[in-house]
C-alpha cells in the first residue's frame, strides 16, 4: 500500500515526495503512481532495441555494449 495525494503534487514536489513503501512512481497530471513491475512484452521490446542499438554501433565502429540486466535503484534496508 501507498500513501495517497489529497492534491496534485509540482514536479519539484514529486522529486523530493517519499511515501516510505520503497516502490518507485510516476507523476501523472500531478498525482503520483506506482511503477507496474516489467512483464514478457516489456522483455522482449528492450532485446529489440538493444539489437538495434548493437548492430547500428557494430556497422558505424563505435565502442559500445548494451545490457539488458535490471538494474535495482531502491536503497538497501
Amino acid at each position: 500500500m501507498y500513501a495517497t495525494v489529497t492534491q496534485p503534487l509540482t514536479f519539484e514536489e514529486f522529486l523530493v515526495w517519499d511515501d516510505g513503501s520503497g516502490r518507485q512512481f510516476e507523476l501523472l497530471d500531478g498525482i503520483p503512481g506506482p511503477l507496474s513491475e516489467p512483464n514478457a512484452n516489456h522483455e522482449d521490446l528492450i532485446h529489440r532495441l538493444c539489437t538495434y542499438l548493437e548492430n547500428y554501433c557494430q556497422e558505424n565502429n563505435l565502442p559500445y555494449v548494451s545490457r539488458q540486466s535490471k538494474v535495482n535503484s531502491q536503497k538497501s534496508k
